[in-house]
């Protein structure tokens, strides 16, 4: 009895334990996706149907704004669609791309723009709809699912480095590849949470990186609850990059530069292509490169030698961006030809390079010499022969016409290179390819040299101002006692006293003669007269003003980097003692001179080497050569096309006080101003200089 009993017990135990591995054998079997309608609905609503041979899971996923989609993961799902691209053309959703990986399928819906979706399982359908009254419930719901399935992550290390073009690179070390990590930026700040983490005690410290010279100036590492927090404070202009390889998370922060805050563009990344996000979890490299030549529309070519896995999760990235950084995590390297990339290891496309210029450079060696006559429009010929030549280990140019050759330059060792001066060619003798980079070289360099006009007015500006007050009196008479016989005569001269023996009045009577220098003056006169007395007396004022100004305008035109100069003026001649009593005839200039070397910069501005004179008679010398007054500026300046700068200015004032007085009397208090004659001279002098530059074309025209 009791071993029929163990008999049907050992039965019911194997069948119980056959329809377990039933089970799970079934279960085990991946769910596979056989079929997508689409449909359109009420409010620019679009729901995108997808049919599975079973109940399918839970859908993960994000949305992004740049470029505008929806992308939502499947994991343990296989597809089984025989086409990749489903266009829409409804409400926001354009088409949908539904590609699979060695765990998951993603559908990537394109849209428009950014809108809301939800989605729901029923049965064996799943249903995504985008727009209308969709919400965003099912993001929601799959974001808490990914908090409660981890288990215990932690943040194992903070690292800081320094990056290429004075980039910051915060790297957190995760426990493991599938944490979550929110970015937000807070009051200029970047902040990263990962939730559900713990982050040890020794990592909870600040750490100021600011002597690294990059745009990060602090990070602050705590726990805030079940979350792991790590805040990076820049300290200037930045933009920022992050993403994940394995379980490491890295983010970029890069400085921009103020030229690019300007005028709006960052030219401080190269990357230009539409940006992607990527959320891979142990992904082939392989089907990351496709997704990324799907992405850009090209065609995949990948070396037997590309293998292994990667972790990465990329949030709005460049795709070209997000190329190079999984080449570089995988030790890959890219080559783009047309509409195909071609993806191999480093190392292998490097050899295959290398090899292929060793055998392009056989191909040169064994091509046939040609020889061609290059004329040159522009530029000396001679003068290109020897730029050609200098590149080669054959020496530089002469202008006679000797073999130029040389090896590793422009001409090759077979080679030659002339000049014919009569006609300004020069004569080369090289395979096909070598003479056509010639002349494309030299198209370059025989170009017209750019002309500037200057135009400079040398404006001397003088201010004279002159005051002169006198006085002249006399007097003449006779003195009588006695009886009239006897009389003195008295008078300034012999004439004013024989004058008046003979009755009359002398031509000049005047004691004190200190009236003004100039014969043109205002004052006043009186005379008193009577038998005996004649007295002469008259104030002379004189005042005068003068403004002059001479201006000088010499122009030139001269090419760019070439120095030019032209000079006005006169020649002085004088006598020089040549020894032996003979003499010669010398001269020595009295001119306006203006010398200038322009150098014309790219954006149109005009860089000037200046000397200008500006050379006069001076005052005569009693021998020897006659002196001259100099003035002149010597300077270098910057000025924009057509715009006039004062180079400066030379300003010189004098003032000379003369008196005339006669000896003792001139000194005496009050009576003294009888005796004396003053005069006041003030003379002002300024020399200014303007410049003014003009690009010219060759039709002559101003560049604007």
């Amino acid at each position: 009895m009791n071993d029929k009993h163990a008999t049907i017990h050992n039965t019911i135990s194997r069948l119980v334990l056959w329809g377990t591995l039933l089970v799970l054998s079934l279960s085990a079997q991946a769910v596979e996706l056989i079929d997508i309608e689409f449909s359109s609905a009420a409010g620019d609503r679009t729901d995108i149907l997808l049919s599975f041979d079973e109940r399918p899971p839970e859908p993960k996923g994000f949305a992004i704004a740049e470029p505008a989609r929806i992308s939502l993961d499947l994991m343990g799902v296989t597809n089984g669609l025989t086409t990749k691209y489903h266009p829409l053309g409804s409400g926001t959703a354009k088409n949908v791309t539904v590609l699979e990986t060695d765990d998951r399928t993603r559908i990537i819906v394109a849209l428009s723009e950014l809108v809301g979706y939800s989605t729901s399982v029923r049965g064996q359908t799943l249903t995504i709809s985008v727009g209308g009254a969709a919400g965003s419930e099912g993001v929601i719901r799959q974001a808490s699912a990914r908090v409660t399935e981890t288990n215990g992550p932690s943040v194992e290390a903070i690292d800081f480095r320094r990056g290429d073009q004075g980039s910051g690179r915060v790297v957190i070390a995760m426990s493991r590849p599938d944490m979550t990590v929110d970015l937000d930026q807070v009051s200029g700040s970047i902040v990263l949470t990962m939730p559900e983490t713990r982050l040890p005690e020794a990592l909870q410290q600040q750490l100021d990186v600011t002597d690294f010279a990059t745009p990060v100036a602090m990070i602050d590492a705590y726990q805030s609850g079940n979350a792991a927090i790590v805040a990076v404070a820049p300290n200037e202009a930045f933009d920022y990059l992050a993403y994940q390889t394995d379980r490491d998370f890295i983010l970029e922060v890069k400085p921009i530069a103020k030229q690019a805050l300007s005028v709006g563009v960052r030219d401080e990344f190269l990357y230009s292509g539409d940006k992607l996000s990527l959320n891979f979890q142990n992904i082939e490299v392989r089907a990351i490169l496709q997704i990324v030549a799907d992405f850009a529309d090209l065609n995949l070519v990948a070396s037997d030698a590309v293998s292994g896995a990667i972790t990465l999760r990329l949030q709005d990235v460049p795709w070209d961006q997000a190329l190079d950084i999984v080449l570089k995590t995988k030790g890959l390297d890219k080559r783009i030809q047309g509409n195909v990339l071609i993806v191999a290891p480093a190392v292998d496309l490097a050899d295959q390079e290398r090899t292929a210029l060793e055998n392009q450079q056989e191909i040169s060696e064994l091509a046939p010499l040609i020889t061609e006559l290059i004329k040159v429009k522009y530029a000396n010929a001679s003068e290109i022969v020897a730029l050609f030549s200098s590149q080669n280990s054959g020496g530089g140019g002469n202008g006679g016409g000797a073999d130029q050759g040389g090896s590793g330059g422009i001409v090759s060792d077979r080679g030659s290179i002339i000049v014919d001066d009569r006609t300004n060619a020069i004569i080369v003798t090289e395979t096909p390819n070598r003479i056509a980079a010639l002349r494309t070289l030299l198209d370059q360099l025989d170009i017209p040299v750019r002309q500037v006009m200057i135009e400079a007015r040398i404006v001397k500006a003088s201010d004279s101002f002159k005051r002169e007050a006198g006085i002249r009196w006399g007097t003449a008479g006779e003195i009588t006692w006695g009886d009239s016989s006897n009389s003195v005569l008295y008078g300034p001269n012999l004439e004013s006293v024989t004058s008046l023996r003979g009755g009359a009045a002398a031509a000049d009577n005047l004691i004190v003669d200190l009236g003004t220098s100039s014969g043109k003056t205002g004052g006043i006169a009186f005379g008193l007269v009577n038998n005996d007395l004649l007295l002469d007396l008259e104030l002379q004022l004189f005042e005068s003003e003068g403004i002059g100004e001479t201006v000088s305008r010499p122009t030139i035109i001269t090419s760019d980097k070439s120095t030019a100069s032209v000079n006005s003026g006169s020649q002085i001649p004088y006598q020089s003692d040549t020894g032996g009593g003979a003499t010669a005839t010398q001269f020595i200039n009295a001119t306006v001179g203006l010398t200038v070397t322009p150098q014309i910069t790219p954006d149109d501005r005009v860089i000037l080497e200046l000397n200008v004179t500006n050379n006069s008679r001076g005052d005569p010398t009693a021998d020897g050569p006659p002196a001259i007054d100099t003035e002149s500026i010597q300077t270098q300046v910057i000025v924009d096309d057509g715009e006039t700068v004062v180079l400066g200015g030379l300003y010189q004032t004098r003032t000379d006080m003369i008196q005339l007085k006669t000896p003792v009397l001139g000194d005496l208090p009050l009576l003294g101003r009888l005796f004396r004659n003053s005069a006041r001279t003030n003379d002002k002098d300024e020399l200014l200089i303007f410049i003014t530059p003009k690009i010219i074309r060759e039709s002559g025209n101003r560049v604007r």
